[in-house]
């Protein structure tokens, strides 16, 4: 979420625009928010009341977190100064309140806004990269009674198959709907062979990246599995970012240890900064987006790969492997056949021309999907409404 909102404030304050940030105060102690505050010395922010958040599941428990969060947000802006009122408010992201927003209206009175949604469901199935839900009807209502709140100028949203698929329909409403370029981008000073040096990898070997936050919805276990089932000695996995709890328990069981032991497996457990993760996926020659359960989502890794010609290994479903077989940057299987993954892991590593065509379709897509392009596709459609 800090990416997005340090590209968005970049993309302002080249405009002129001065930005003012309504956000709670644990946020504000993350190191990538601390990136944002860093780099915008005059951005101001305005801290909403401390929320906590059920970790109930289920449709009532989302709806409560729906709820605190819609109270909190309406209590922290309605705290702002008259003289700092903002000319508009853009959301990042609707997703949070969205349920809420379609029977209550706006937490920000009578103030124009704008937002994103980043994980709209219910056009999936239809699409042929999710599975139906019984809920899907009353999502696709619940959305469009939030497109009908008289003070949203615009919704931007960064899924292509839901863009595609609300194209075809003719409420007036959908026209507040604007595509915008999802984001991922890498920026660095260190060559492969440099980056390699300074993390202590052989330059032989083949670096499959696992990048983020680290959760068994990562597929990692799957990766591992597979690693071990393609029996390549060559082929490394480099696992870097912070661990949960089911992960740390992961590294220490024997699965894990066997391939440390090997070198198959590395290991960098903290939070990268910009130096950091450029350097970790400059140092790889695919990346694992091989994401199970029902991470149907976009994935800021895939362009982050992308803006560095990286293929992909990944999931074939959801709007990840979509966006993968539509744009041709990698391979697709279901992680969870070990059989499939290990095929796909050993396609790559054996075939240098496959590696080169997705290469070049990667860095195609980056260029269309770069900071900028996601910055001011936002204020162009802020601009426009």
């Amino acid at each position: 979420m800090a990416l997005y909102v340090r590209f968005l404030v970049r993309a302002a304050a080249q405009r002129g625009w001065k930005t003012h940030l309504l956000t709670t105060a644990k946020a504000t102690r993350h190191p990538a928010f601390k990136l944002v505050q860093t780099e915008y010395k005059e951005l101001a922010i305005h801290l909403m009341p401390h929320v906590n958040l059920s970790q109930s599941i289920g449709w009532l428990g989302l709806l409560l977190n729906q709820l605190r969060l819609y109270k909190v947000i309406y209590l922290g802006f309605k705290d702002i100064k008259p003289h700092e009122a903002p000319d508009i408010i853009y959301m990042i992201n609707i997703d949070h309140i969205d349920k809420v927003m379609a029977l209550l209206g706006s937490p920000f009175g009578r103030f124009k806004f704008a937002g994103m949604m980043m994980n709209i469901k219910f056009h999936r199935s239809k699409m042929k990269i999710g599975s139906p839900s019984r809920s899907d009807w009353l999502y696709e209502k619940l959305l469009l009674k939030v497109l009908q709140v008289k003070s949203l100028s615009c919704l931007t949203v960064i899924d292509e198959p839901f863009f595609h698929f609300v194209s075809r329909k003719s409420k007036s409403v959908y026209e507040k709907l604007i595509l915008v370029p999802d984001v991922g981008e890498l920026k660095g000073k260190d060559s492969a062979l440099e980056a390699r040096s300074l993390l202590n990898i052989p330059n032989n070997i083949f670096v499959i990246l696992v990048y983020g936050v680290l959760t068994p919805k990562k597929g990692i276990v799957q990766l591992l599995r597979a690693v071990l089932a393609c029996n390549l000695p060559d082929v490394v996995v480099l696992l870097a970012g912070v661990q949960d709890d089911r992960i740390r328990e992961l590294l220490s069981e024997p699965l894990s240890m066997d391939l440390i032991e090997a070198g198959q497996l590395l290991v960098f457990p903290e939070f990268h900064n910009e130096v950091q993760e450029y350097r970790v996926f400059r140092a790889s020659n695919a990346v694992w987006v091989g994401y199970i359960g029902n991470s149907f989502g976009s994935s800021g890794v895939l362009y982050q790969s992308c803006s560095l010609g990286l293929p992909v290994l990944a999931t074939s479903n959801g709007l990840v492997g979509w966006l993968v077989n539509h744009h041709k940057v990698g391979v697709t299987f279901d992680p969870t056949v070990v059989e499939e993954a290990a095929k796909s892991i050993t396609l790559l590593f054996n075939d240098r021309n496959l590696m080169n065509v997705l290469s070049a379709n990667a860095e195609k897509l980056a260029i269309s999907h770069s900071a900028t392009k996601f910055g001011d596709s936002i204020c162009d459609a802020i601009r426009q409404k």
